[in-house]
């Protein structure tokens, strides 16, 4: 099966702010979303498919601000510098709220406040570069309307406007995933070094267990990254494989070279594909079995072929 819900993503909520009021940041494009709830990936790596770490404070609503401001470059200007405690949202009675986390790729949410720092491009003022920023804020339920203040000079200070809350964005909408490749191996044979410091050694699969070696084609469809030149990034942990029942498989690594990694971190440009061979320890009888990227299942996997004395 592959998953299509990136087309999803243009449906989403989003405000168009260029004639927001300037403090020097000019903001050419801000977009907010608000969810009742998240689903937050600090501590998931490797966690068992249907044990969400969900996140929901009563009486408030998380609210999304993504934005790109124009920053005016000068021959003094040379550096953009603001933490992120200093970042605020001021609601309409003046009190003022600090962000609690960020997106580390769209839909997998994080529990890391951002802050700013950005240079201005070596070739200036043949060349710009703009500032992308988004951050995640708790607000009262029932407010329309907050203030975002980025402090310092050139900084920023204007209304944003708050939502009806929504579903978060699915953190696997942003590509299509297919196995191309399956090979099921008793043992696997890897190396380390080379010449005289070269060393050898295996992985075997204990009794009643064998490694099914996935070859994942990864497509990038839609940046999931809020940058000028995203594309769709992931890690290995991203990945879990299960049964048809849900019980989550062991996972044993990324094969790379003659390595096996205990986790990779990946990109593909949107319009590319790349592949990645991920290993699962797994019952040597079970025949099929369903690959997910998070909480989603993006593909189908056969099991069935024949078992490999090593590989």
């Amino acid at each position: 099966m592959r998953h299509l819900g990136y087309a999803a993503v243009a449906a989403l909520c989003a405000f168009a702010a260029p004639g927001l009021a300037q403090t020097g940041l000019t903001v050419t494009s801000l977009k907010t979303f608000a969810y009742d709830s998240m689903v937050s990936w600090d501590l998931n790596d490797w966690r068992a498919v249907g044990v969400v770490d969900t996140v929901a404070v009563e009486g408030m609503v998380f609210l999304d601000i993504r934005a790109v401001f124009d920053v005016p470059w000068t021959e003094e200007l040379t550096q953009l510098s603001v933490s992120s405690g200093d970042i605020l949202l001021r609601l309409a009675d003046g009190t003022e709220i600090q962000s609690f986390g960020s997106y580390r790729y769209w839909g997998m949410m994080h529990l890391s406040s951002p802050s700013i720092s950005m240079s201005r491009p070596r070739d200036f003022p043949e060349q710009d570069e703009d500032l992308y920023w988004h951050a995640l804020f708790m607000v009262p339920e029932g407010t329309a309307t907050a203030t975002l203040v980025i402090p310092g000079e050139p900084g920023f200070e204007d209304e944003v406007p708050i939502p009806a809350t929504g579903p978060e964005q699915d953190a696997a909408g942003f590509a299509e995933f297919a196995v191309v490749d399956v090979d099921r191996f008793r043992q696997l044979a890897l190396g380390e070094g080379r010449d005289s410091r070269r060393i050898t050694n295996t992985v075997t699969a204990p009794a009643g267990y064998v490694m099914a070696d996935l070859e994942v084609a990864i497509s990038g469809m839609v940046a999931n990254d809020f940058a000028p030149d995203g594309g769709f990034k992931w890690f290995t942990h991203n990945y879990r494989l299960a049964s048809p029942e849900g019980v989550t498989m062991s996972p044993v690594g990324e094969r790379f070279m003659d390595k096996l990694l205990g986790w990779q971190f990946n990109s593909v440009n949107v319009g590319d594909t790349a592949e990645r061979r991920m290993v699962w320890l797994v019952p040597e009888n079970l025949s099929n079995a369903v690959l997910y990227f998070g909480e989603t299942p993006v593909a189908d996997v056969d099991l069935s072929g024949a078992v490999a004395d090593q590989g």
